[in-house]
């Protein structure tokens, strides 16, 4: 069974740790329906090739909250990187886990670019370890993301 209430818990690398000097861990609830990263698209006017990334609501409300609660200075090293994306839970629909569109890793592309953006870290390249799921909503929980970020001592 699953605990749909579980949470983000502990970074790996804080298991046993209780001590002074622990990293600091960025935290943010971002309300609202995932969504993947849209494909961006070339055309061509004038002789010339134009590319538009058009960017989702998802990655507009990701950025602002992003922003909000960003570091006073971008995390410059290895990055852990943890997020829990929450669906709306359709009436006909059985089990805790998203099993269908969007996928996983284009919601994560799309949280990662908007977190760049926002200048939570130097470059989305820091980030070097990745855990994120996507699931249903619970009783009491509202579609959206938890999402935490660290440096990786």
């Amino acid at each position: 069974t699953h605990d749909a209430g579980r949470g983000l818990g502990v970074f790996s690398h804080d298991a046993g740790r209780r001590r002074i000097g622990e990293v600091p861990v960025i935290r943010v609830t971002v309300r609202g329906v995932p969504e993947a990263q849209a494909r961006p698209r070339t055309f061509f006017a004038g002789g010339r090739a134009i590319t538009h990334s058009p960017k989702s609501e998802w990655y507009k409300s990701v950025y602002r909250a992003g922003v909000a609660v960003r570091p006073a200075v971008p995390m410059d090293g290895p990055v852990e990187f943890r997020a829990i994306y929450l669906f709306p839970r359709p009436k006909t629909v059985k089990g805790f886990w998203k099993q269908t569109r969007p996928d996983l890793d284009n919601i994560d592309k799309a949280t990662l670019d908007a977190l760049s953006k926002a200048r939570w870290w130097v470059d989305d390249g820091r980030v070097c370890k990745l855990t994120s799921e996507k699931r249903y909503a619970g009783p009491g929980e509202e579609p959206g993301a938890e999402i935490m970020a660290c440096i990786i001592p």
